[in-house]
């Protein structure tokens, strides 16, 4: 899954301990990208309760 490899880079960048003038900013890139991968799981996790609830809805409206 594309969010696993995304929290594994996420994950190596954050190993990098080095001053900011050296990495560029990387700090504050890497707690951006935790943001948006933070963001992306919950957008995920919404897209799959809605496909069940869907689903259980046409299950449902299939019985009645």
């Amino acid at each position: 899954m594309f969010l696993d490899i995304m929290e594994n880079i996420h994950a190596v960048l954050m190993d990098f301990d080095y001053p900011d003038a050296i990495t560029g900013g990387l700090r504050r890139k890497t707690d951006v990208s935790r943001s948006l991968i933070e963001k992306t799981r919950g957008d995920v996790v919404n897209a799959i309760g809605q496909k069940k609830l869907e689903a259980a809805m046409r299950n449902m409206e299939s019985k009645l």
